[in-house]
């Protein structure tokens, strides 16, 4: 007599251990799921929801600055030490990690202007000088040396450029005219760049192609020069104010500008005469912008009391964060490992937020990092459905804020319908369309 009967190997479903979790075997054929697309809607419904509920994204504000904080840089390799200029000339180092101040230098006599942190030095910039001061180990500051415009103008900006080498310090200043480089061991600056007669408002090096410059001018202008060549390399004229850039660390030809018309601009740099995307959503002029160290996203601080998360190839931002008492926003810096940002605005305080406002702080086990993963693989595989874009998507604003949207709704929409009508009522060989990435930009030169 033959028995036919259904062998199993142990090691398939026998755990090795009791603290080892039950070994499960799933048919993935969907012929026997037909509700699977269903239940993973419902799903991505509660983690949108859950996400929602979690999301506490401030983490925690030092307070010991007198007043406005206007300048803030964080340091190239040590993720808690971040570098804040007042108003009142005052700089101070920050440990994060233990919540106190390091240290406190009187650098200038008014507004610091521009900051930049090297590995061993914080250079800083003023009305009155430029000062050059040493990072000791416990990130207190002494003071090295002085330096002064040769024609003494004031600076507005300063950025350092990267290097292997810890002995040499090269950096740029911006003045009233002028764009400077300087050796941080010379007295005099090594090269000078004149292309108009606007003041400066920001200087940025790029992360990769270190000889590659950035400077943006009071007259709606955008500089790029090539520290190996005497001369500038191109410049863009926009219809406002850039009041500051930043390169992406990982795209040596991507920048980013935060513009007076509310509205940030990702230009690629062999092609200036479009921009790569339009980032909107501000309500006010954006301040300032810096990249986070992925380079897939970046912040940025606006007059509106907001700070905004966006992520480098879309239009809207996917987080926006204020409180009560914070007033206008004027720096804004990401961490080093990428999981928290920094704000400083005019009440003195540095606001420090979490980049993922609903992950959690505390230490997790491997099973909650794959479930946190998990849902939001969820929420972005059905981000468009109607449910989970409400939630996902939808960011509760003031209520200054709110009626000051819906105000620029109106414009905007009576703008796009006044063109529209003209579009109709005029010859097609007389309607100029104008492309949204290009409006901003009134010419390029070479």
């Amino acid at each position: 007599m033959k028995v036919n009967v259904i062998k199993r190997d142990p090691d398939a479903w026998v755990r090795e251990t009791k603290n080892q979790l039950p070994i499960l075997n799933r048919n993935l054929d969907p012929a026997l799921h037909p509700f699977e697309r269903a239940r993973e809607y419902v799903r991505a419904t509660n983690a949108a929801k859950i996400e929602r509920i979690f999301a506490k994204p401030f983490v925690m504000a030092l307070n010991e600055h007198k007043e406005g904080v206007y300048k803030m840089r964080r340091h190239p390799k040590h993720l808690a030490t971040v570098v804040t200029g007042a108003a009142d000339g005052e700089i101070k180092t920050w440990n994060l990690s233990t919540r106190r101040c390091t240290g406190t230098l009187k650098a200038h006599e008014k507004f610091v202007n521009g900051l930049a942190v090297s590995i061993n030095h914080v250079i800083s910039v003023g009305d009155d000088k430029i000062l050059v001061s040493n990072l000791q180990d416990d990130m207190n500051l002494s003071p090295k040396n002085n330096l002064q415009d040769p024609e003494g103008t004031s600076f507005t900006a300063v950025d350092w450029q990267r290097s292997d080498s810890d002995s040499s310090l090269i950096f740029a200043t911006g003045g009233l005219d002028k764009l400077h480089l300087w050796d941080a061991s010379l007295a005099q600056p090594l090269q000078s760049y004149a292309w108009g007669a606007e003041s400066i408002l920001c200087v940025k090096f790029n992360l990769i192609e270190r000889s590659q410059l950035c400077a943006t001018f009071n007259d709606r202008t955008v500089a790029f020069y090539d520290t190996r060549a005497n001369t500038p390399v191109s410049k863009l004229v926009l219809k406002m104010n850039s009041n500051s850039a930043s390169w992406n660390p990982m795209e040596p030809f991507s920048i980013t500008m935060a513009n007076d018309d509310y509205n940030l601009y990702t230009f690629d740099v062999r092609n200036l005469s479009t921009a790569v995307t339009v980032h909107t959503g501000f309500l006010g002029a954006v301040m300032d912008v810096d990249f986070s160290p992925t380079g897939k996203e970046f912040v940025a601080g606006s007059y509106d009391k907001t700070v905004r998360i966006f992520q480098n190839t879309y239009k809207n931002s996917r987080e926006v964060y204020y409180t009560k008492r914070m007033q206008k926003t004027f720096c804004v810096q990401v961490s080093g490992d990428a999981q928290f940002l920094l704000s400083g605005s005019e009440d003195g305080n540095i606001r420090v937020w979490k980049m993922d406002a609903s992950r959690p702080l505390r230490a997790m086990a491997q099973s909650e990092h794959e479930k946190i993963d998990y849902n939001k693989a969820l929420i972005d595989r059905y981000s468009e459905f109607p449910e989970v874009k409400k939630l996902a998507k939808k960011r509760k604003l003031p209520r200054a804020l709110f009626a000051k949207q819906r105000t620029f709704g109106v414009m905007r929409m009576k703008r796009r319908r006044k063109e529209e009508s003209i579009k109709a009522h005029t010859k097609s060989s007389d309607v100029q369309e104008v492309p949204e990435k290009q409006k901003a930009i009134v010419k390029t030169l070479d």
